[in-house]
């Protein structure tokens, strides 16, 4: 594990995730009973494939902190994938710092007091392209086709409440050893007036909790498949309730394949974003902002930023490593600084 302290981390046993049989017996891990944890990854916790809707699945990684008051909803970029994976192609053990179990660590130190929720795609190519095919239609290398159907909020809905009832039922149903860890973690929350058998009783996690969402690199087409579906949103009882439980959206150096439509810049969409009146920030490096292999994804980040503004949004914007030039290396790196 990273050098990152949390002060007290959920511990549970997992379900094996589905992988193909070959990468399961490459993994290092100790068995208990149906359950695998993985070996020196106590913090955070690969979930079997989820369910969303109409029958479409997503795996994902757990990490909780103690007296956890919101959930942040991660969409990783390109190359990042568990570490097992990652640290077997040579093409991506170079960035296997930044794999996805890591990366909810790195992001519960970011976000203290928060359920964290990363989304692994249902789709990589060529073992380092996203292709986030449940929330958003792509090409084979998942560069994005925006549309206002209804498909990104309704099914990430569904995850989030489907996986906050997977770990409610495993964290009620595990031995005593962890009834003793969830009772100290449930004290975090100071309410004297349950006695301890209720506090063990009750759901751990709430479902209805205000809603982070943040996606890096790749990651954040989603988010804009999202704003394109808001105005639909709106209308569908289910989706415009999630709605009201998000508190902000977080642009991690966004950035795609393809060479158009890497940020939105549609004045209609982006006034449905400001009149959410959520907290909105914007962080990028030289490697989005001002890359001379793909200059429309600067001009195009200045123009939502600026249209933004003028519609008086609660937005926040920051470069970073402004000094340095373009680099994969400080594209990764935006991620412990934001």
């Amino acid at each position: 594990m990273n050098k990152i302290f949390i002060p007290i981390i959920c511990t549970f046993r997992l379900l094996a995730h589905s992988m193909h049989s070959t990468t399961m017996a490459s993994l290092d891990s100790e068995s208990k009973g149906n359950f695998k944890v993985p070996a020196g990854r106590p913090a955070a916790h690969i979930l079997p494939k989820i369910e969303g809707t109409r029958g479409k699945e997503n795996e994902m990684v757990f990490c909780c902190a103690s007296a956890s008051t919101q959930h942040v909803l991660y969409f990783p970029g390109d190359v990042q994938d568990y570490a097992e994976l990652m640290e077997q192609d040579s093409h991506t053990r170079k960035w296997s710092k930044w794999n996805l179990e890591d990366t909810a660590i790195l992001l519960s130190k970011r976000f203290p007091n928060s359920y964290i929720w990363v989304i692994r795609p249902a789709r990589k190519f060529a073992g380092g392209f996203n292709c986030f095919d449940n929330f958003v239609e792509g090409d084979t290398i998942g560069t994005p086709v925006y549309s206002k159907n209804l498909t990104a909020i309704s099914h990430l809905k569904a995850l989030l409440y489907n996986a906050v009832k997977y770990v409610n039922q495993e964290l009620q149903t595990t031995d005593g050893d962890f009834a003793k860890r969830y009772s100290r973690f449930m004290n975090q929350k100071k309410e004297d007036d349950l006695e301890c058998e209720e506090k063990s009783s009750a759901p751990v996690v709430d479902a209805q909790l205000p809603v982070v969402i943040a996606g890096f690199s790749k990651g954040c087409i989603v988010m804009n498949q999202m704003l394109h579906e808001l105005q639909n949103a709106r209308q569908d009882e289910g989706a415009a309730e999630f709605l009201q439980q998000w508190k902000a959206l977080y642009w991690l150096d966004g950035g795609h394949s393809g060479t158009k439509d890497t940020w939105i810049t549609d004045v209609d969409v982006l006034r449905d974003l400001t009149d959410l009146q959520i907290d909105i920030q914007v962080h990028m490096t030289p490697y989005q902002s001002r890359n001379p292999q793909k200059p429309w994804t600067g001009k195009e980040a200045k123009i939502f930023m600026d249209t933004l503004q003028g519609l008086g949004a609660k937005i926040i914007f920051k470069n970073h490593f402004e000094e340095r030039g373009p680099s994969l290396k400080y594209h990764f790196g935006i991620l412990e600084m934001f």
